[in-house]
């Protein structure tokens, strides 16, 4: 399957996200208590000295040089007269807008921390604790663990500085495949040709879809 997403410029987009089995994602409350200027402090005293920490340096420094750019060219911006450029931009937004197609319902799944909850269908416990897939680097990591500030892409020892009682299961490609497989054949039943974007990914156009059969299938789900 085709891995480019179909163009939503003229279409109907909805999101929707698949969660097989894993934690639900942070609320608003929980998010707040999570004290962000702890973790950087942790972030950065376990990263400090490394090939990981001096990267981030160099590219905080031309993050830092190209904010500055930006700030000189929108001081030289603000100075211009603009008047003409805004109408050429309402003009083409009304051009923009009679082209519009809304007869498609275009939606877009993605499963939740896909690996972690694969992972917690084998072994329900882990529901319930603070738990990543991936030992040097995380790949991803259930919602108990990024209350520590845990995620995916950090650092194997990092993640343990921030959550000393997480666990770290080996990644297990095959397992995930499998599971996708099976995640794919619903999505089928939706949208035969629907348009993968990862492994856990898809876009779904179901402009046809069956009310009727929509509802039995979730009967089934």
């Amino acid at each position: 399957m085709a891995s480019i997403p179909p163009s939503s410029a003229n279409q109907q987009s909805v999101v929707v996200g698949v969660n097989q089995g894993s934690s639900h994602p942070l609320q608003e409350s929980e998010r707040e208590s999570i004290d962000q200027q702890k973790i950087s402090k942790i972030i950065h005293d376990a990263s400090r000295g490394s090939k990981f920490s001096n990267n981030q340096e160099f590219k905080d420094r031309i993050l830092t040089r190209k904010i500055e750019r930006l700030l000189t060219r929108k001081r030289q911006i603000d100075r211009a007269d603009l008047d003409h450029q805004l109408r050429l931009a309402d003009d083409y937004l009304a051009e923009l807008e009679l082209s519009r197609d809304l007869t498609q319902i275009i939606v877009h799944a993605d499963c939740d921390a896909f690996y972690a909850a694969v992972e917690e269908l084998d072994r329900p416990e882990l529901k319930h604790v603070p738990m990543a897939v991936g030992k040097g680097v995380l790949t991803t990591c259930n919602y108990h663990a990024r209350k520590f500030g845990c995620r995916s892409g950090m650092a194997g020892f990092v993640a343990m500085k921030l959550c000393p009682n997480l666990i770290c299961l080996p990644l297990n490609p095959g397992k995930y495949s499998a599971k996708a497989h099976d995640v794919r054949e619903v999505f089928a039943n939706y949208d035969p040709r629907f348009e993968a974007a990862s492994i856990d990914e898809a876009y779904l156009n179901i402009t046809k879809v069956d009310p009727l059969k929509h509802q039995d299938l979730e009967g089934k789900s």
